[in-house]
């Protein structure tokens, strides 16, 4: 897979001679300025008491400049080594971020660049019509043959169809219209549509499309299960005064923004806004790991709880926060459901990670991941407690200091824990397996003409952030689509 990487990246922190990554693709990887870090001390401060907590031994290194901090943080996360999965420490997380413009990058541009491409005599180069306030509601088949095959889907059109939406209630009911395939079709509705939309087409557990009196197409019990997260929690410490790095910024919750007009005008020193505000990442492995490194630590100035209604502005309403965000990977549990809420395909399904001791329980599996959390947690606080304050000291406000016992804190992380890396509801598989999806060419079993290419597919979760190895995996079933077609 290491090859699709090199194929879509566009790095721009490391030298072009550098193996194992790729300087002509679509996505743009860069890193967060040094500087950034050493023109806020309570940022820098952090920094030195991560580094520390984490077993690296700072006595005589010169860490307030930006050659010194390279000495901590310049380690490729992304390196191509024979013992990149056993690396712990410090490193600096890669951004989808273009330079010198510092603009966002990722699968948008790419796709309006091919819509947008021409030929020498300005002819569309490519033939690609993105429709958009488009609800696929089905897929088509034609059932005369020896086995079902993909032949379209229906749809309807209009604004906020998807219940999803919290304006769907005021949408209209929708055109209703129909695309015919020329040779396949390909869903990619993500982790939780495409069980959804397979199933409103009658492929899956049987039982299932049988209460609803869905017609039965093809029996596959394994649609919209195994579905797989992380477990992610926030530590947050507060300190009396601001953060120089955010001070100054509103975050376009009101105008004017400092931040943001020098993110606009300033060509040579755009600041705050070049950065998605995650400054770094601690990698480590848990007591209960299974070999390899199964803990990220990440740090940002924000009051980050989780997701929720508002949590943006909640996270960044002042400067005075940080906090520690665990994510926890190669989590053990793989019991979550994607089940029909109803036939209505504007209704979203019934989602359940059964997460902890709802879920897989064989082997202490929901003991071990929470154990993880638990020691990431309290590694957090120990960056704390051990910080030089530069510029303040840090005072905990979540969990906070009344969740002071390993019960506690575990109770806690059972009640909190959120995730956002959802993924394989639709799993490749050997067809000798009853709960395998997809072949190994992304290919629903007992279909012809149909193939999933999203989160949907991976029959484990992957790594420690899920946006590249989807990216990997598209730019794989590009290949195996071209290749079957050809």
């Amino acid at each position: 897979m290491r090859e699709y990487l090199k194929r879509l990246e566009r790095n721009r922190y490391l030298p072009n001679s550098i193996a194992g990554h790729g300087f002509n693709g679509w996505l743009t990887t860069s890193l967060t300025q040094l500087k950034l870090v050493l023109e806020d001390q309570k940022l820098l401060s952090l920094v030195i008491a991560a580094a520390t907590a984490a077993g690296q031994n700072l006595l005589g290194k010169i860490v307030d400049t930006v050659t010194g901090l390279s000495d901590i943080l310049l380690r490729d996360l992304n390196n191509d080594g024979a013992t990149r999965d056993q690396q712990v420490g410090l490193f600096q997380v890669p951004l989808a971020v273009d330079i010198p413009e510092y603009r966002r990058t990722g699968p948008r541009d790419f796709l309006m660049d091919t819509v947008n491409a021409v030929n020498a005599d300005g002819s569309r180069k490519y033939h690609l019509d993105i429709q958009l306030n488009t609800l696929v509601t089905n897929v088509r088949f034609e059932t005369s043959g020896t086995k079902p095959r993909a032949t379209g889907v229906d749809y309807i059109r209009g604004r906020s169809l998807y219940r999803a939406d919290p304006r769907s209630e005021s949408a209209s009911v929708g055109t209703p219209g129909y695309v015919n395939a020329a040779r396949e079709v390909v869903l990619s509705a993500g982790t939780f549509n495409t069980p959804q939309l397979l199933k409103l087409s009658g492929i899956g557990p049987k039982d299932e499309l049988n209460r609803w009196n869905i017609s039965v197409l093809v029996d596959l019990p394994g649609v919209g299960t195994n579905l797989q997260d992380r477990y992610e929690t926030g530590l947050v410490g507060k300190t009396p005064t601001d953060f120089t790095l955010t001070t100054k910024c509103t975050f376009m919750d009101s105008l004017p923004d400092p931040c943001l007009e020098q993110w606009q005008n300033n060509s040579l020193d755009k600041g705050t806004y070049t950065t998605n505000g995650i400054a770094i990442a601690i990698i480590r492995k848990s007591s209960t790991s299974d070999g390899e490194p199964d803990l990220l630590i990440s740090g940002a100035p924000a009051n980050f709880q989780g997701y929720f209604p508002g949590y943006s502005y909640e996270a960044l309403k002042d400067a005075q926060h940080w906090t520690w965000i665990t994510l926890k990977s190669h989590s053990r549990n793989n019991a979550g459901t994607v089940e029909l809420r109803s036939t209505d395909p504007k209704d979203t399904p019934i989602i359940n990670f059964n997460s902890f001791d709802t879920g897989i329980t064989e082997n202490d599996a929901d003991d071990k991941d929470l154990q993880a959390v638990y020691e990431a947690m309290e590694f957090s606080r120990k960056i704390f407690d051990n910080l030089v304050p530069l510029d303040g000291s840090f005072e905990e406000v979540w969990p906070g200091p009344n969740v002071t016992t390993e019960a506690e804190l575990k109770e806690f992380i059972k009640r909190e824990a959120w995730g956002h890396h959802a993924c394989c509801t639709n799993p490749i598989g050997p067809d000798t397996d009853k709960n395998s999806v997809l072949d190994s060419r992304f290919r629903v079993l007992g279909v012809d003409g149909l193939r999933v290419v999203d989160a949907s597919v991976f029959p484990k979760i992957p790594g420690y952030y899920i946006a590249l190895p989807v990216y990997m995996v598209s730019e794989k079933a590009a290949d195996v689509i071209l290749s079957d077609a050809a």
